[in-house]
């Protein structure tokens, strides 16, 4: 297999709108810090099922993807240009399908810490991500989620559109119990843990959250005070919907509405029962 020169990599780099944003020097680093990768034709790539956090840049080559899921199914094949394992790489998820190169391929993996970094130093950047983001990724948890599943992809559009990045450090309480509900937050990156409190004031750890959950419907449904308090475990990347932009959604799509009231519903039974299997396991306790 023959190298690709870097200043090839690069003429392709720059045709791509993610990568628009990079000055000379930028694409350089990117460049060296994202490293090239080479496989043979009929090499697995990644596979369905496996944990990633890093997405690839097809610089030559053709790869085929497909899935195991019920039978081998064929979804496409990607070409010099095109992207493959960002779901995993924004998410910290499991591959969602089974990549193979059908050719000779180079490509760049780009590892989440990486494309975090360069967002951070570059607005510009951040902003074509955060895009890249919602196109690529949000998109496609809307349409898993319970809350926006219903609508149809262009009505999903209008959805995206109301979503804005919010950065939020390790141990920050992004809402807290008690407080007035002025959001609803879709996780992009890292994890948080929702808290409440039981009647003797103690903190009981009702869940822990990852990329692709979202939180804080309940008090934007129900208009009273948050039910519970979320913390971030770690460095937090947060879609954000306010509650001007949530209502407008809901009055534009009542069913989302409807399904937002079913799934307050049932989380409130599940808070209810956390509670009383905590208060048991302490009476059990000498």
């Amino acid at each position: 297999m023959t190298a690709l020169p870097t200043e090839k990599i690069k003429e392709i780099m720059k045709k791509s709108y993610l990568f628009q944003a990079f000055d000379e020097g930028e694409l350089n680093e990117f460049l060296e810090r994202a490293g090239v990768k080479e496989f043979a034709p009929g090499e697995i790539i990644i596979r369905e099922g496996e944990k990633g956090s890093s997405m690839f840049f097809i610089v030559d080559g053709q790869v085929e993807v497909f899935t195991d899921r019920d039978g081998r199914h064929f979804l496409d094949i990607l070409k010099t240009g095109d992207f493959f394992g960002e779901f995993s790489l924004f998410t910290g998820g499991t591959r969602h399908a089974t990549v193979k190169a059908k050719t000779e391929v180079t490509c760049l993996e780009i590892s989440q810490d990486l494309f975090e970094d360069f967002a951070e130093r570059n607005e510009e950047f951040s902003k074509v991500v955060v895009d890249f983001y919602k196109i690529r990724v949000l998109d496609t948890l809307l349409a898993h989620t319970e809350l926006f599943g219903m609508l149809r992809p262009h009505e999903r559009k209008e959805v995206l559109a109301s979503f804005e990045l919010e950065v939020v450090d390790k141990g920050v309480e992004i809402v807290r119990e008690g407080e007035e509900g002025d959001a609803l937050y879709v996780i992009k990156s890292g994890r948080v843990e929702v808290i409440t409190t039981d009647a003797e004031g103690n903190e009981v750890k009702i869940a822990e959250l990852g990329g692709g959950d979202f939180f804080g419907e309940i008090a934007l449904i129900t208009g009273r005070p948050r039910t519970a308090t979320v913390r971030a475990i770690t460095k937090v990347r947060l879609m954000k919907m306010s509650r001007e932009a949530f209502e407008q959604i809901c009055e534009r799509f009542p069913e989302v509405r409807v399904k937002a009231e079913e799934i307050v519903e049932k989380r409130a039974k599940d808070t209810i029962h956390t509670l009383i299997h905590a208060d048991r396991g302490k009476a059990g306790r000498p």
